[in-house]
């Protein structure tokens, strides 16, 4: 049942998060918004989302899994509500960068929960199934919400998923236990300091790593809706329905990964690690430079397998590998580090879409140079994994 519920929350995470994508297209027309002022509404979400990771894992090892993932999942669904309110520029950036620090809690909370509920044989594939949802609430969302904004839209829409996520808060109250054994078990332990989690073996590694690779991922979360729109000539619906394929086979090629890692323990990450940055290279220059919709989607498709294998990784390396008490701060830095480069990205191609006078394929080259780096720094992590990371 908490494995269930856990599941249901972040799917509707990513579906309020990757939702922005497709309703700043309807936005803009309403607003009067330029692309710089995109970049900014598109990024806004990232840099509070990316703060709050440091202060949910601090919460969630004060108070406990069970009281910080309701709090989120209440203060995230409120704003997602009032998202669908806004009446200016100014009311839309406020209420996303709200948004941001409800969601914020949520996945160190998460990641604590999944280390102090479950055994250490479950933990990388429950884990990797958390983390999958960024596809398959990317795949629904992109399709469910783009019929929906195209139907009812973009402000009932945002109404309708505060319904849904206040919904899943009621799973949570019913079913989450509010002090697990292995909780009291590390309540008996001396205080964790900041210190402590800040010099864990493979930790900054890690979270480098994960800048690079978030810095592309979520660029083309914010920004691919309007680029396939302005150049291939198709509507919102269909940009959701293209999404489903790509972020199915995501899905399936984290959750096979976590899997793999549970099997055959941290050693296989060296291969997945690797493989999975060189694919993402490959990919996204493939992506760039397609001459059809076909390709383009063949290529997108093909970055979300080699995406999923590398997340799936780098997700387990809080449960998997560093002490209990100390994963949820240490799942709070790692994902700072990878939402910050989000809202950098957002804001970046934004500004480089204004200088270019519109052309995605420039602006979108700095996402070439992201996946360049991170399979550089993928070479000698390979073999940090590879050993117990203590």
């Amino acid at each position: 049942m908490v494995a269930t519920v856990l599941f249901l929350a972040w799917i509707v995470a990513y579906m309020d998060r990757v939702v922005m994508g497709t309703a700043i297209i309807p936005m803009a027309s309403e607003f009067g918004l330029d692309r710089d002022h995109q970049g900014l509404v598109l990024g806004a979400f990232y840099v509070s989302y990316a703060l709050m990771q440091l202060g949910g894992g601090w919460l969630t090892d004060r108070f406990g899994a069970r009281l910080t993932l309701i709090g989120c999942l209440a203060f995230w669904s409120a704003f997602t509500g009032m998202t669908g309110l806004a009446w200016s520029l100014e009311t839309l950036l406020v209420a996303r960068l709200l948004f941001g620090l409800g969601e914020g809690g949520f996945a160190p909370a998460s990641a604590s929960a999944i280390a102090t509920m479950f055994p250490d044989r479950f933990r990388g594939r429950l884990q990797a199934l958390m983390g999958s949802t960024v596809f398959l609430g990317g795949a629904m969302g992109g399709a469910t919400m783009a019929w929906t904004i195209a139907r009812f839209g973009w402000r009932a829409t945002f109404i309708g998923l505060a319904v849904v996520g206040f919904a899943v808060m009621i799973g949570f109250i019913a079913t989450l236990p509010s002090r697990p054994a292995t909780c009291r078990e590390l309540s008996s332990h001396p205080p964790i300091r900041w210190r402590d989690v800040a010099v864990a073996r493979g930790l900054w590694p890690t979270a480098l790593l994960w800048f690079c690779i978030s810095f592309t991922s979520l660029g083309l979360q914010s920004w691919m809706p309007s680029y396939l729109v302005a150049t291939q000539n198709i509507d919102i619906v269909h940009v959701g329905i293209y999404s489903i394929i790509p972020g199915t086979l995501g899905f399936l090629a984290t959750n096979l990964a976590g899997r793999l890692l549970d099997v055959m323990g941290m050693e296989a990450s060296k291969y997945l690690i690797i493989g999975g940055a060189g694919a993402i290279l490959f990919s996204v220059v493939l992506l760039l430079l397609s001459p059809s919709l076909s390709l383009l989607l063949i290529a997108w498709s093909f970055y979300m397998l080699a995406f999923g294998c590398l997340y799936a990784s780098v997700l387990s390396v809080p449960v998997k590998s560093l002490p209990p008490a100390i994963a949820g701060r240490a799942m709070g830095i790692i994902n700072f580090c990878g939402q910050i480069a989000g809202a950098i990205a957002a804001v970046t191609v934004g500004k480089l879409m204004t200088v270019a006078q519109g052309d995605f394929r420039m602006a979108f080259s700095v996402f070439v140079a992201a996946s360049l780096i991170g399979l550089i720094l993928s070479l000698p992590m390979a073999r940090l994994y590879k050993t117990s990371i203590k």
